[in-house]
């Protein structure tokens, strides 16, 4: 019986093997084929940062729940003090998605960008952003910078659509380096933020021109209590290293300082303004309507900084409109403010090279 069992078990493995053998042949190392192309239709880039502050400088707005709002030298949420120590940990992660279906070949694109961000252990289970990152985590803190769609109906011309960046540049704002936004056109110094609206753009060699629509304050939908933005600024290359253009923007308040960001508000008596550094007007409880108009030029020299060592750039910007208010028991609204103002600025650099001769 021992005699029939072994042989059994003999026959048993021998099977096994050659079925092993037969389905894999053994390792015959690593497949040398090459992988098949990469989806380009969609694309996603991660900025990600973590550090870590020891300072003499604390908040101390309490509705504010620790941000640091505010200018140096001006208005601000903060304390300075030489018997505290500030000391805490907090990181940053702003993921883009770039989706550009194949289908339409090229001719639409969704970007969309969001912020997630907080200071190590502030709070949670609550909602809100800048936070979520104590104990048990689940914050709702997911902010929304941009959610647009780009079509491209014609060769040179673009239409964005949605919340999209509101810059104060007449170049491509998501084909375009950030350091060129900050050294031509107006240099981010009137508009540098996110709005919802659309813009059309049209870009050649020589010319660049966008007009633009922005929806910045909505609050009723049933009433006329809105803030629009409108934009046109146009670029013209009049020589290989000469730029020079023109802007006009447009901005029809007739919120009376509704909406805004939390307990400041927005609008011309906001304490906004303030920490803003801006000119706070005394308008008082009346409501309000505004036109204000910033008519501008600007040029540039060698902006890409590689024709020669030398950049230069410079805008002047007119800021005129007015302010008019209703009083108690009237029905029309008569010119309380006048507004006025002029911006200049120039700036020029130089780029040293040094050249290196190996020998």
């Amino acid at each position: 019986m021992t005699r029939y069992f072994l042989l059994f078990i003999i026959s048993f493995i021998s099977f096994a093997l050659k079925s092993q053998e037969a389905g894999t042949e053994g390792f015959k190392g690593f497949d040398k084929v090459l992988p098949t192309k990469a989806n380009r239709q969609l694309q996603a880039y991660v900025y990600f940062y973590q550090q870590n502050v020891a300072m003499n400088m604390a908040p101390e707005n309490d509705f504010l729940k620790g941000q640091i709002v505010g200018r140096l030298f001006g208005t601000n949420t903060t304390t300075t003090s030489k018997s505290i120590k500030a000391l805490y940990a907090e990181q940053r992660a702003i993921p883009f998605f770039i989706y550009t279906p194949s289908i339409f070949d090229g001719k639409a694109t969704l970007r969309a960008s969001f912020e997630i961000d907080w200071t190590w252990g502030d709070v949670a289970y609550g909602t809100g952003g800048n936070f979520g990152s104590a104990i048990s985590a689940d914050q709702v803190n997911l902010q929304t910078q941009n959610l647009e769609v780009e079509f491209v109906p014609a060769k040179y011309w673009t239409i964005n659509v949605g919340l999209q960046r509101l810059f104060d540049t007449p170049h491509d704002l998501y084909r375009t380096f950030f350091e060129k936004f900050t050294s031509t056109g107006y240099r981010l110094a009137y508009f540098g933020t996110d709005g919802v609206g659309i813009s059309v753009r049209r870009q050649t060699d020589g010319k660049k021109l966008k007009a633009g629509f922005y929806k910045l304050y909505e609050n009723n939908v049933e009433l006329n209590d809105d803030v629009s933005l409108f934009e046109l600024n146009q670029q013209i290359t009049v020589s290989p290293k000469w730029n020079v253009g023109g802007s006009v923007y447009y901005i029809k308040d007739n919120s009376s300082g509704k909406g805004g960001v939390s307990i400041l508000g927005q609008g011309y008596s906001s304490p906004l303004t303030t920490y803003n550094g801006t000119f706070r007007f005394p308008l008082g409880a009346d409501p309000y309507k505004s036109d204000v108009f910033w008519v501008g030029m600007y040029f540039s020299r060698n902006e890409e900084m590689m024709l020669d060592r030398w950049f230069m750039s410079g805008f002047v910007n007119y800021n005129m409109g007015s302010i008019r208010q209703k009083a108690a028991g009237s029905d029309s609204y008569i010119k309380s403010v006048s507004i006025g103002g002029i911006a200049a600025n120039l700036r020029a650099d130089t780029v040293m090279v040094r050249l290196l001769e190996m020998r």
